[in-house]
């Protein structure tokens, strides 16, 4: 486990290649080995079949030789073989296994057959630099063995295997540089929408709530785009409502603070008409008002008088103000006045 998490790569894109790339080369190896183990096994069928050729059509040459002593026959068979069966020895020996015409005698590991029935086949292990197989065809005369045809199955051809392995080999590495190029151009494809919400998701966590991915096509990673940017969408509202109820808590917060400043300077024995001066301070600073005034009633005759209140007044006519205000004392309640782009508020203090 260890070897291989030092061997395949650690990022999604070069995962997908190196396992697409092992795939090509394991399919391209294997019909390889399976091309040239066919032509390997062809090689050998076709050196038997011309070895069970050679051994039949000998029959009548060899019964011939054994009993006229004539070799015409075998010698006219030798001279027009084929080029394709001229590699192949033939040996022909007596039934003390003395070589009577041919190639030179070849004795197999396991040595010759003691006797051989009429009519019958058998093999030994090749001579090696010459054989990779001895075939013996019994000649009979009758029911009495005359002789035997000694066949040695050529060796395998290297020269001719090394011409295949070089063309298998070549085309198996053109298949493999083809394959690695597509595994490549593949994974690019396949993981092009996944590299987005990669960077997406990078975005996010570097506080761009605002990314989006591209979707194109159809499909499972065109359905995981889809839902990356309704997760973007929804985490982006949900940090905007949360970016809003932080500024209304830190709007509350200034207020309390504002209110508690104020208290606590009441706290302490100051004029009313200086602590009246802070109040309204305080309230234009909350309120984020350019106008303010505070107006208490006087015991004597329970007349309105004003104690403090912003140097400017607003350009309102003051029948308006007027109004707003006799509805706030005589109802001793919270009024609202719109006037081409003022706002004014009355509020009793109870």
């Amino acid at each position: 486990k260890s070897v291989l998490s030092r061997v395949i790569p650690q990022s999604v894109q070069g995962t997908l290649i190196f396992y697409l790339t092992w795939i090509v080369v394991f399919i391209n190896v294997f019909f390889a080995i399976i091309t040239l183990s066919r032509e390997n096994l062809n090689f050998y069928k076709e050196g038997a079949a011309k070895t069970n050729f050679l051994g039949r059509i000998l029959q009548e040459p060899v019964r011939e030789l054994f009993k006229t002593g004539s070799s015409v026959t075998l010698n006219r068979l030798f001279e027009n073989r084929e080029p394709g069966m001229a590699n192949i020895r033939v040996t022909i020996y007596d039934r003390n296994w003395w070589s009577k015409f041919g190639d030179p005698s070849r004795l197999p590991p396991e040595g010759f057959p003691h006797s051989l029935s009429p009519n019958t086949i058998t093999s030994r292990s090749g001579v090696s630099g010459k054989s990779s197989r001895e075939v013996f065809f019994a000649v009979s005369s009758g029911s009495e063995w005359i002789g035997t045809i000694g066949i040695g199955v050529p060796e395998f051809q290297f020269s001719g295997f090394y011409e295949s392995f070089y063309q298998v080999a070549f085309t198996a590495g053109v298949n493999i540089f083809l394959g690695v190029a597509l595994a490549i151009f593949i994974a690019q494809i396949i993981l092009r929408p996944l590299s987005f919400i990669l960077e997406g998701l990078d975005a996010i966590k570097r506080g761009n709530y605002s990314q989006r991915v591209p979707i194109n096509g159809t499909g499972e990673l065109a359905t995981l785009g889809s839902m990356f940017n309704l997760m973007a969408s929804a985490l982006q509202e949900k940090i905007r409502e949360e970016v809003d109820r932080n500024r209304k808590l830190d709007e509350i917060n200034q207020e309390l603070w504002e209110i508690y400043e104020l208290t606590k300077t009441m706290g302490f024995t100051l004029p009313l008409q200086h602590i009246l001066e802070r109040f309204l301070e305080k309230a234009q600073t909350l309120s984020f008002s350019s106008y303010g005034q505070v107006l208490l009633f006087i015991s004597e005759g329970r007349q309105l008088q004003t104690k403090v209140e912003a140097p400017y007044f607003p350009r309102i006519p003051r029948e308006v103000y007027e109004k707003g205000l006799a509805d706030c004392l005589g109802g001793n309640e919270r009024i609202e006045v719109q006037w081409e782009g003022y706002t004014l508020l009355f509020h009793p203090l109870l």
